[in-house]
C-alpha cells in the first residue's frame, strides 16, 4: 500500500510502498477514502524533521538530555546505535481521515466490515491507503456526510475542545486569534454556540475568508486601530474569552490577547505559540490562562486510546471520542461548513506536490484522495519468498517479528555483525517502520504478518522482539512451525504459558534461546574463568540501580509489559544462576512500602535466593537511586576471594591481600557473544541443560513475583 512518510535524515518526504497494517485486538482496519493535510501541524513536523542534528538539538533540548543520560548508563556505542535507529525511522504524516472498515479486531462490538468511519490520531489516521486505528479513535460517519467532510474530524474535535476549555456562554464576545484552518473552524463553533465572534489575524486574506462564517467583527492585529475597534465593539469592556489558534514562534498573539481581554477574562491556548507572558496585563486583569490539550480527555492516555478503556460519561462528559462525534453532528446539522475550507483535493499519488503547496502557498485544507475500488474483507499479504532467495553461501536466514527500539537499537546491530547470519524478512505492526528498518539493516523483504514469516520455508531462525504479552504465543507458534527461536526476555508472563512453551519445544525439538545476554558479557566470562567449573558455595550481592519508569509506561502495564520483575529482574535471577552454576530453590521478595504512590513497590525490592548448591544471593532492585551511580554492581564472596563487577566495565579480584583486574574495558553486556552462541546452537543443537536453564530462570522470576504478592517465601517449581 502507499503511505506518505517524512524521513528525518534522508530522502525527505516520500510516497512509500509499505506492507498492509495488521488488525489487532481492540481496533479496526480502515481503507481510507480521504485524509486531511493540516498545514500548521504537518509543516511543523516536516520543519523539525529536516533540521540538522544541531538544529534538532536546539529545538528539543529534552531529547539531548535523554541521550546524555543513556550514554552514562548504557555506554556510547549502544546509545549511538539506538539514536541512529531512531533517526532512520520515518514519520508517518497525517492524523485525520475517513474511510470504510475492512476488518474488525476482537473486543470491538460496535463496528462491522463496510461501516463508514472517521478516524483520528497521529500514527493511526495517517496518509495511507489503509490504516489500523484503535476503537476509541474512530467514530461512525453520519449518513448524510461525505467522506470529504468526515476527514475533518480531528481538526474539528481540536477546535471544539478549545471552545469547551474557554467555558463560553450564550451571548459572550469571544475573540479568535489566528484564522487558519483551526481558527475558522473555531469561529463557526462559537457562532453555533450563540457567541459574538471577533476574528483576529495579521493576514487580510484570512480575514476575508472568515467573513463568510458570520463573525461580527474582523480585525487585522497589525492595524493601529485594532485594539480600539475591539474595545468599541465590546462597549469598552474587552473580550470575555480569547482563543489563540495561531501557529507562530512569536509571543505577539499572547500579548495581543492580554491587551484586548476584559477584567478576569479567559485566555485559551489552542495553537502552537511561544508563550513569553507579559506579567503586568495578566496580573492587572487577573486573567486565566489555560492550554487546550488536543481534542479532549483521553488524549495521550494509552489506556484510553490504545487499550480502549472509556471514561464514564457521568464523570467525563466530553472525551476525545465524544468530541469527535459531537463535531460531526454539528457538520451533519449544517451548523458547521467544512467544504468551503477545502483548498484542493489531490490523489495520494500527488502527495508530494500537495505538501510543497502548504510550504509555498496560503492554503487552508488539502484533501488526499484514495482509490475507491471495492473494499476487501481480508487483507492481502505479500507472497512469501521462494526457496531461490536462500543465500548461496549457506548462511542462516533470520527473520524478525518486531522492530521496536530494543530490536533496532541493540539486537539488529549485533545480528548484522555476525558473519553466519543473513537478515531475511521483517514484520512490524507499524508498516512504515518495517520498510525503513528493512532498508537500513539489509533485510531481503518485509512480511505482512507473523504467519507469513512462520510459513516461509527459507526462514531458519525467528527473532521475537515484540511487547512482552505476545512472546509466549509467538514462541509456541514458531516452535510448531519448526523454526529455531530467539525471544527477547521475558520468555512469558505466567506459569501456564511456561508449561505450554515447554510442551511445544519438547514436540518440536528446535533450539530455543531467551535474551539473557549478560551471561555472555566479557566481564562475566572473566569472572567465570576465575571461579572455575565446580564453584564452591558463595554469597552474591547484586544491586541494580534501575532508574525510574512512570506508571504510564507499557512496561508497567500488568497485561502488556508484565511489570519490571517479570520484564527486567528475570535478567538478574538468570545471571545469579549462571554464576553459581546452580538453581534457585527458594525465594523471598520484599518491597518498599509507604512511598504514597511515588514509587511502585515492585520497582523497589530486595530478593533473597537460596540455591541448590548451598549458595545464597541477594538482589536489590530499585528505581529510587541517582542516575550517576553505577546501574549494576555485584560482589561475590567465595573461598577466600572477593570479586566485584561494576556496570560490565570492570571486574576485580581481591585474594591473599592483593587485588588484580579480571576485566577492564568499554561497557559490553554480551549481545555479540549471545548472537554468536545462538548461531552455534542453531547449527549444532542445544543441550538439555541450557534449555532447562531458560525455563528455570523464568519459573524463579514468577516465584519471586508471587513471593512479593503473598509476603511469604516461595519454593521454585
Amino acid at each position: 500500500m502507499k503511505q506518505v512518510l517524512q524521513y528525518p535524515r534522508r530522502n525527505g518526504l516520500v510516497l512509500e510502498e509499505c506492507p498492509h497494517p495488521v488488525c489487532k485486538e481492540g481496533g479496526l482496519l480502515v481503507k481510507n477514502r480521504f485524509s486531511l493535510i493540516s498545514p500548521g501541524t504537518e509543516r511543523a513536523i516536516i520543519d523539525l524533521a529536516t533540521k540538522s542534528l544541531a538544529g534538532k538539538a536546539r529545538s528539543r533540548p529534552d531529547l539531548v538530555k535523554q541521550v546524555l543520560d543513556k550514554i552514562k548508563t548504557e555506554g556510547l556505542m549502544n546509545t549511538l546505535n539506538k539514536v541512529r535507529a531512531r533517526l532512520n525511522v520515518p514519520i508517518p504524516l497525517g492524523y485525520s481521515s475517513s474511510g470504510v472498515v475492512t476488518e474488525v479486531g476482537s473486543g470491538v462490538a460496535d463496528y462491522g466490515v463496510g461501516d463508514r468511519v472517521a478516524c483520528a490520531g497521529f500514527g493511526y489516521a495517517s496518509h495511507a491507503d489503509e490504516i489500523f486505528v484503535p476503537k476509541n479513535l474512530a467514530v461512525p460517519l453520519p449518513q448524510n456526510l461525505t467522506f470529504e467532510e468526515g476527514a475533518f474530524v480531528t481538526l474539528g474535535a481540536i477546535a471544539l475542545w478549545g471552545v469547551r476549555q474557554a467555558g463560553v456562554t450564550l451571548g459572550e464576545r469571544v475573540a479568535v486569534i489566528g484564522l487558519g484552518l483551526l481558527g475558522q473552524l473555531t469561529v463557526q463553533i462559537l457562532r453555533a454556540s450563540g457567541c459574538q465572534v471577533i476574528g483576529v489575524d495579521i493576514d487580510q486574506t484570512r480575514l476575508d475568508e472568515t467573513a463568510r462564517f458570520g463573525a461580527e467583527l474582523l480585525v487585522n492585529s497589525s492595524d493601529d486601530n485594532a485594539e480600539r475597534s475591539i474595545w468599541h465593539f465590546t462597549e469598552g469592556n474587552g473580550a470575555d474569552a480569547i482563543l489563540i489558534t495561531a501557529a507562530t514562534k512569536s509571543s505577539q498573539p499572547v500579548e495581543f490577547a492580554a491587551t484586548i481581554a476584559r477584567d478576569r477574562a479567559r485566555v485559551v491556548m489552542v495553537g502552537d505559540v511561544t508563550m513569553n507572558l507579559p506579567r503586568k496585563p495578566f496580573y492587572d486583569k487577573e486573567l486565566s490562562l489555560s492550554l487546550s490539550r488536543s481534542y479532549g480527555p483521553g488524549r495521550y492516555d494509552s489506556t484510553y486510546e490504545e487499550q480502549g478503556h472509556d471514561y464514564p460519561i457521568g464523570y467525563v462528559r466530553w472525551t476525545e471520542n465524544r468530541n469527535m462525534r459531537a463535531f460531526l453532528d454539528l457538520v451533519a446539522s449544517g451548523r458547521i461548513d467544512v467544504k468551503s475550507l477545502v483548498s484542493d483535493t489531490v490523489d495520494i499519488t500527488a502527495a508530494a506536490t500537495a505538501f510543497e503547496r502548504i510550504e509555498a502557498e496560503k492554503v487552508l485544507g488539502i484533501l488526499l484522495k484514495y482509490q475507491t475500488e471495492a473494499e476487501p474483507t481480508t487483507i492481502p499479504t505479500s507472497v512469501a519468498p521462494s526457496r531461490s532467495t536462500r543465500t548461496a553461501d549457506g548462511k542462516l536466514l533470520a527473520s524478525f517479528i518486531g522492530a521496536g527500539n530494543f530490536a533496532t537499537g541493540v539486537l539488529l546491530p549485533a545480528v548484522q555483525k555476525h558473519p553466519d547470519i543473513s537478515l531475511h524478512a521483517l514484520h512490524s505492526a507499524t508498516p512504515n517502520k518495517a520498510v525503513a528498518m528493512a532498508s537500513q539493516f539489509g533485510f531481503s523483504s518485509t512480511a505482512g504478518s507473523t504467519e507469513e514469516i512462520l510459513r516461509d520455508p527459507d526462514t531458519d531462525l525467528v527473532f521475537i522482539a515484540t511487547p512482552h504479552n505476545l512472546h509466549a504465543q509467538q514462541v509456541i507458534d514458531a516452535l510448531k512451525a519448526g523454526k529455531s527461536v530467539f525471544v527477547e526476555k521475558p520468555l512469558c508472563l505466567t506459569m501456564a504459558e511456561l508449561g505450554e512453551i515447554r510442551y511445544a519445544q519438547s514436540q518440536s525439538g528446535a533450539p530455543l534461546m531467551v535474551g539473557f545476554n549478560r551471561r555472555f558479557a566479557p566481564a562475566i566470562a572473566a569472572i567465570m574463568t576465575e571461579i572455575g567449573e565446580s564453584p564452591m558455595p558463595m554469597i552474591v550481592d547484586y544491586t541494580i540501580n534501575a532508574g525510574f519508569i512512570p506508571k504510564s509506561s507499557w512496561i508497567q502495564d500488568d497485561k502488556i509489559g508484565g511489570g519490571r520483575i517479570r520484564g527486567e529482574v528475570c535478567h538478574f535471577i538468570d545471571l545469579i544462576t549462571w554464576i553459581t552454576s546452580s538453581q534457585v530453590e527458594r525465594v523471598n521478595t520484599v518491597g518498599v512500602t509507604g512511598s504514597k504512590g511515588g514509587y511502585l513497590t515492585s520497582d523497589n525490592i530486595t530478593m533473597q535466593c537460596q540455591l541448590t548448591n548451598g549458595s545464597i544471593a541477594s538482589i536489590t532492585y530499585t528505581a529510587m537511586g541517582d542516575k550517576s551511580y553505577p546501574k549494576e554492581s555485584m560482589t561475590i564472596f567465595s573461598n577466600g576471594r572477593v570479586i566485584t563487577m561494576s556496570d560490565f566495565r570492570t571486574a576485580t579480584l581481591t585474594a591473599d591481600g592483593k587485588s588484580k583486574t579480571l576485566y577492564s574495558g568499554a561497557q559490553e553486556k554480551g549481545f555479540g557473544g549471545e548472537i554468536a552462541h545462538l548461531a552455534q546452537i542453531v547449527r549444532s543443537g542445544q543441550t538439555a541443560s541450557e534449555l532447562e536453564s531458560y525455563f528455570h530462570s523464568t519459573a524463579a522470576t514468577l516465584a519471586a513475583l508471587q513471593s512479593l504478592k503473598t509476603g511469604e517465601p516461595v519454593q521454585v517449581a
